[in-house]
């Protein structure tokens, strides 16, 4: 049977490049040059790394400082940020570090398949297994499979080393430093299913049937010839079997062969954004009559459809595409996002009512992609590297290979903003990428992202959509170019705005206006975004840079782009509601600015983001005028500010009155809050983050949305790893101490293994404490 064990834990960290004297001999030069190359230094097995160690015979004890870590670890993260360092990157000082971890393996292992799985290190890195080389990697964003089955040893401990150089060659964002995603043990019998090998394509044949075709790959790593029976089952996740079938198959020695299995399933649930039903392929391998290897992959049945008219359609049904680009990473733990913390921002995405998303411009974690398949994100899947270089084909292979079954998926796009796009070697290597593609995966359209003067594009005769990147003047030239393609805007808007600034932008400070507007002739507005695509009739939907804002690509004193509706700490932004007033079935309306505006001077612009058909506002009860809106638009008005409340009411057709939103004057605050976010699907395994968001009432409970106290953070059966506010802030995240802005400080705790209980305690000078708990 196969394992895949999380390796998570038990490692140790050094921050920076550990320097080895030359070697003024012949015989380290010689051993060096032998598989086991490295006997001294942190690569070897023999190297003390050992945190804080008061000496242990055998060993040579080391002057550098070791520290315990879980992964997955961003290092970078948690360093100073200095105005003098590259703003793409966020500021940071880019450098190497070392991870080691030691381990022992049962005897039971002794006859298996032994690899080990990190899910991505950023960003370059050696991996050394008993002081013997076994990968060098040079992208952040690939899953890296090191098969150490003939360097591991059974009766002693084993070491595993990672040098890692972090930088910035891949990124224009910032792109962190370590071993951010997780890694696993895999441990698999000598005949089992080859990683990837399952490949599901479900085809609707008839109103209600599906033709399902099921090619599995069952590898024999022996060096002996087998036959081995192969079963494979198609499952509900409560586990009823829908089909089965077998097949044998007889393999040579250390290699790999292909069945095919045919199943019709009938009436089956389909998977939609509302509705994301999953499926199982269950796979047995049997050799000799005993069970060899148990595999399970996930799929969906849904249909997809784009159409020479813009349009598209999902299960038949014609469906806008409304998404979001975005980076993985979290603002309280850079490029380490643990699993609860991706589950919490793709719900953010789908209560902001987006239904697709962009992986720009990369790879993303198995977690995020899962989180789109159970939650229901259309995904446009794209490569890192434009480039038909042996590393990067074999990059763009790995992404289709292990996603071409996620029903999420519903385009993969081969590149973003190339310069090549307009050139001949662009034309050359589109056409390969393409076909690397179509040979794996022939059901979804390939594209490129493109802003490069989309008129003079070599790669569109490639691509099965034309998708452009901002460019909204340009769209019709093209579409006299290509009539007969679908178009998408696969980047679009990149509006900035800070969360509750509502004053003009104020550079020295960091901040820019919360009001929707154009940033400058290329990134514009929402609303003329969407009026403009709108009204061209050709295109089948857009993705908006981007959902969450991320650190990186900013102006100092500015520490991440202000482009997303959430911001960097995940608070939903006016642009969060903007998006909703646009996509939202349900009436919805929002108000902005808030209602503590006393001191600004002259007459304040009230907005209400609305999906209703006309919306009215109230100040203390008057009326100022209700307002017909039109998809896209929002209710305006100009107030004299008075305290007190305002009211926005939202009218259907009939002039029923069908959503509201209401600001209040606060008092002065009088006591602090504390808000569990995410506790829906929150565990206590030492690695899920309890995120909080810290806020302040006056004393009628009233929330005060200007607060901005210095707030001192406790825990009790967790960690507090960031916490965080301003997007001018420059303190250390993992700070437990943070100054307030704009009413709310976002606050990440690791919850302790197998806790009981967490407790948060807040407090700040002249303000009721607060602590909350959660139970587990």
């Amino acid at each position: 049977m196969s394992l895949r064990i999380p390796f998570n834990e038990d490692w140790v960290f050094f921050d920076g490049d550990i320097n080895m004297p030359k070697n003024a001999w012949k015989g380290p030069i010689y051993t060096q040059a032998k598989t086991e190359n490295k006997r001294l230094g942190p690569a070897s097995v023999y190297y003390d790394d050992r945190p804080d160690d008061y000496g242990k015979p055998g060993y040579v004890l080391t002057a550098e400082r070791w520290e315990k870590v879980t992964l997955p670890h961003d290092y970078m993260i948690n360093q100073p940020m200095s105005e003098f360092n590259n703003p793409a990157g966020g500021f940071f000082d880019y450098h190497n570090a070392w991870y080691r971890k030691h381990f022992t393996l049962p005897k039971e292992y002794i006859d298996k398949k032994i690899e080990i799985e990190f899910g991505g290190i950023a960003t370059e890195c050696e991996i050394f297994v008993n002081g013997i080389f076994v990968r060098k990697n040079s992208s952040a964003f690939n899953p890296i499979i090191i098969d150490i089955t003939d360097f591991v040893l059974f009766d002693r401990e084993n070491v595993v080393a990672v040098y890692v150089s972090a930088n910035q060659k891949e990124c224009w964002w910032y792109a962190g430093g370590g071993i951010y995603r997780n890694v696993y043990l895999t441990v698999s019998e000598m005949v089992s299913v080859k990683r990837y090998g399952v490949k599901v394509t479900p085809k609707l044949v008839s109103d209600n049937k599906w033709s399902t075709p099921v090619e599995i790959t069952v590898e024999n790593y022996q060096f002996n010839p087998t036959t081995a029976n192969v079963k494979a089952s198609i499952v509900t996740f409560d586990g009823k079997v829908l089909a089965s079938d077998e097949n044998t198959l007889d393999l040579p020695i250390k290699t790999d062969k292909t069945t095919i299995f045919n199943f019709d399933i009938v009436n089956p649930n389909l998977w939609s954004v509302d509705a994301p039903n999953l499926y199982q392929v269950k796979v047995e391998v049997y050799v000799d009559g005993q069970l060899s290897d148990t595999r399970y992959e996930r799929f969906g049945f849904r249909t997809i459809k784009f159409t020479a008219n813009g349009e598209f359609f999902l299960n038949g049904k014609k469906t806008e595409i409304n998404g979001v680009c975005g980076h993985e990473m979290f603002g309280l733990t850079g490029k380490a996002v643990p699993k609860n913390i991706v589950n919490y921002q793709v719900k953010l995405l789908k209560d902001m009512s987006a239904n697709a998303y962009r992986c720009s411009h990369y790879m993303y974690s198995e977690e995020f992609m899962d989180a789109f398949d159970e939650q229901g994100l259309m995904v446009m899947a794209e490569t890192r590297h434009f480039s038909t270089a042996k590393e990067h084909i074999d990059e763009l292979k790995e992404l289709v290979l292990r996603d071409r079954n996620r029903p999420s998926v519903i385009m993969w796009s081969i590149g973003n903003e190339e310069h090549l796009f307009i050139d001949e070697r662009g034309r050359k290597i589109a056409e390969t990428l393409a076909q690397v593609v179509k040979e794996l995966d022939d059901t979804r359209p390939v594209m490129t992202a493109n802003d490069k003067i989309p008129s003079q594009c070599t790669v569109y005769d490639t691509s099965d959509l034309v998708a452009i990147n901002y460019n909204l003047d340009i769209y019709q030239t093209v579409r006299k170019q290509y009539p007969n393609k679908c178009f998408i805007a696969s980047e679009c808007c990149a509006t900035s705005s800070t969360r509750g600034w509502y004053y003009n932008d104020c550079h020295e400070k960091g901040y820019l206006s919360a009001y929707d507007k154009n940033t400058n002739d290329w990134f514009v507005g929402r609303q003329n975004t969407y009026t403009k695509l709108d009204a061209m009739g050709f295109v089948a939907g857009a993705f908006q840079w981007d959902g969450i804002e991320h650190r990186g690509e900013a102006v100092w004193p500015r520490i991440c782009s202000q482009a997303g509706a959430i911001d960097l700490f995940l608070q939903k932004k006016d642009a969060f509601y903007q998006n909703k007033s646009f996509w939202a079935k349900e009436p919805m309306v929002h108000l902005l600015p808030h209602w503590n505006m006393a001191g600004y001077g002259e007459p304040i612009k009230v907005w209400a983001y609305t999906n209703c058909k006309k919306v009215e506002l109230f100040v203390n009860g008057k009326s100022f005028g209700v307002q017909e809106v039109s998809r896209f638009e929002n209710g305006a008005w100009l107030v004299d500010f008075v305290p007190g409340t305002i009211k926005a009411v939202g009218y259907d057709e009939n002039g029923n009155a069908v959503a509201e939103d209401v600001k209040t004057t606060s008092n002065k605050g009088y006591a602090l809050k504390l808000r569990l976010e995410n506790g829906f699907d929150l565990q206590p395994n030492g690695i899920d983050i309890a995120y909080y968001t810290c806020y302040v009432v006056d004393e009628n409970g009233v929330e005060v949305p200007d607060a901005c106290p210095t707030v001192s953070f406790v825990t009790d059966g967790a960690v507090i790893v960031g916490t965080g506010s301003d997007i001018a802030d420059h303190e250390l995240v993992k700070m437990s101490i943070r100054k307030m802005r704009a009413g709310v400080i976002s606050v990440g705790v690791r919850v302790n293994k197998d806790a009981k209980e967490v407790k948060l305690y807040a407090e700040s000078e002249n303000l009721v404490r607060a602590s909350i708990t959660t139970k587990f």
